[in-house]
């Protein structure tokens, strides 16, 4: 389906991805059109911290410029747990509040400091190549917290209402070298078995040879699929959105579906709760 949007009665841009790292295309777009200054808050309300560091090898886009540059990186660059460092050095906001509502987080608050090079593939935490830039990343409860009233985007992961308890992505499988093949069934530390054990595993087929990359036995970190959870989760939601002093800038909502976090029987339904309580509120 890709990105699409929606505005609320206040004229809020509603921004629905796929998948989450889209969010930071929405961002991109938004903020490129807009001539906003000043710092900004950012409410991330998913069960997964997307807080992971991305290997690039090119630079994060800055606003304006060529939109299919910005596609390229974030569906070849990005992943659903590596966007969120990259849209903090593009300044798309300067504080980050998460709240993970299947288990809420004790509070707590740190300042991060991160160096992006503007013209090199790099973010870091510890480098001098550019003066650094910092943002506050705090985690909390989301009854207890109250937005203040500041420029602030909010982002949410439907799986916050109902996450997938028996996520088993299909098998990886691709077509190997016979010396990759040798390779790989050397008995001697060999990385992938390393980090995968027997998930990692060859095997021959007419002749050729193939890697298999079986990870059936990973699944998302919490189980909370009855009805009564789910409608918990939107309660709390409710009335943190009716305790907003303002309207949010622009939103974004990952469905999360294709990478098998919401299930898809649930996902219509609590997609159109999600937007009735946006339109309620703003």
């Amino acid at each position: 389906m890709g990105i699409s949007a929606l505005s609320t009665p206040q004229g809020v841009s509603v921004f629905l991805l796929d998948e989450h790292h889209e969010a930071y295309l929405a961002w991109w777009s938004f903020f490129s059109e807009r001539k906003l200054c000043g710092s900004r808050l950012l409410i991330h309300i998913d069960e997964h911290a997307d807080f992971g560091l991305p290997t690039l090898t090119m630079p994060p886009p800055r606003l304006g410029g060529d939109r299919r540059t910005v596609e390229r990186f974030v569906y070849r660059q990005l992943s659903i747990g590596t966007f969120l460092i990259p849209a903090a050095a593009n300044r798309f906001f300067s504080e980050l509040v998460w709240f993970r509502p299947s288990r809420e987080l004790s509070p707590s608050e740190r300042s991060v400091k991160i160096y992006p090079s503007l013209t090199q593939p790099f973010i870091s935490f510890s480098t001098n190549e550019q003066l650094p830039m910092s943002f506050s990343y705090r985690t909390g409860r989301l009854a207890q917290f109250d937005i203040p009233d500041t420029d602030w985007i909010l982002d949410v992961c439907l799986d916050s209402f109902a996450c997938n308890a028996s996520l088993t992505p299909e098998p990886f499988v691709l077509e190997i070298t016979s010396n990759q093949y040798r390779e790989m069934n050397r008995l001697e530390l060999n990385p992938w078995n390393m980090r995968y054990g027997s998930a990692a595993t060859t095997f021959l087929r007419d002749g050729k040879h193939f890697f298999e990359l079986d990870l059936v036995g990973w699944s998302s970190p919490e189980i909370f699929g009855r009805q009564a959870s789910t409608e918990r989760r939107f309660q709390r939601f409710s009335a943190f959105l009716a305790r907003a002093p303002r309207a949010p800038l622009m939103v974004t909502v990952s469905r999360s579906i294709r990478s098998g976090y919401l299930p898809k029987k649930e996902a219509s339904s609590i997609e159109q709760q999600v937007i009735a309580l946006l339109s309620k509120n703003f």
